[in-house]
């Protein structure tokens, strides 16, 4: 469980800087909610560190966007452990396929991606930036 609240599935992704997990928010026995949670791995998490600050902005900016193609951020939490703080992005679930395991399997079927499919993700991936930056 993270921040009492949170409770961590499955690994779902893992990068250089971080673990993406598969949660579920439980605020009472009778409400749960699917989440995805991004921990920052302890050995980039050094306070005062780049990649701390980064994680931090990554919270910060994430809160303030509410966007139809932005991840929502939802709760940031910093859990206490013996070992020294774990940082965690709460960010909405969408149930789906991502677009790089779509690709391949696309490709190991010896297909491709309809136009009109592509143009659609492009669209709303230059949505969801312009969102970003404006």
């Amino acid at each position: 469980m993270i921040g009492g609240r949170y409770q961590l599935v499955d690994v779902v992704a893992e990068g250089g800087l971080s673990t993406v997990w598969q949660g579920v928010a439980r605020a009472s026995e009778v409400f749960a909610r699917p989440v995805a949670i991004k921990v920052m791995k302890r050995a980039f998490s050094t306070v005062g560190g780049p990649y701390l600050s980064m994680f931090l902005e990554e919270a910060r900016i994430g809160a303030r966007l509410q966007h139809a193609n932005v991840i929502q951020v939802l709760d940031f939490i910093v859990e206490a452990t013996p070992a020294g703080p774990t940082y965690c992005l709460v960010m909405e679930w969408v149930d789906g396929i991502d677009l790089r395991s779509l690709v391949r399997v696309e490709t190991a079927l010896g297909r491709k991606l309809p136009w009109g499919l592509v143009a659609t993700i492009g669209l709303r991936v230059l949505r969801g930036l312009a969102a970003a930056h404006e």
